[in-house]
């Protein structure tokens, strides 16, 4: 009755045909450094910042997307290695982790051990929204309990 969905901001992909976007929160990218590297206790960077170090990039997916985007839109082009596949690969951490390079992820996806990699947040980087995808005109009262509280969710994240 109710999926969960993202859209990044820079690729935006409407609805098919009866299906409603309901709007939850914004997922912010963040620059995942290894816990010791001199920019993991700034308050953001900017992927320029970092262009003169190794880049850690999925093979394809939504992920390699966002790597590639956030890098084009610095105009950089720093040395990148490719570590796993889809939308949010845990290998690309496993590189940070281990000091191979830095990334993006998204701040719900940030999985690993934060005393082997900060997230820092990332200046003038696409967020990426999260939905919930319904029927149109969906009265029935789980699905619209669910989307209230995901709501709620969202709410209380702006207010942290």
């Amino acid at each position: 009755d109710v999926a969960i969905v993202f859209e990044h901001a820079f690729e935006p992909d409407p609805p098919p045909e009866g299906v409603e976007l309901v709007e939850l929160f914004d997922d912010p990218p963040r620059i995942l450094l290894p816990a010791d590297h001199p920019l993991a206790r700034a308050r953001s960077v900017r992927a320029a910042d970092l262009a003169g170090g190794t880049w850690v990039r999925a093979h394809h997916g939504s992920a390699a997307r966002l790597v590639d985007h956030v890098l084009a839109g610095a105009g950089v082009h720093p040395a990148v290695v490719h570590a796993g596949h889809g939308d949010e690969p845990i290998e690309a951490q496993a590189f940070v982790a281990a000091g191979h390079g830095v990334t993006v992820a998204h701040r719900l996806n940030v999985i690993l051990d934060p005393e082997q990699i900060t997230p820092v947040a990332l200046r003038d980087a696409p967020v990426r929204r999260i939905q919930a995808a319904i029927m149109r005109d969906q009265r029935a009262p789980a699905p619209r309990a669910v989307i209230d509280a995901l709501r709620e969710v969202g709410r209380r994240r702006r207010a942290r």
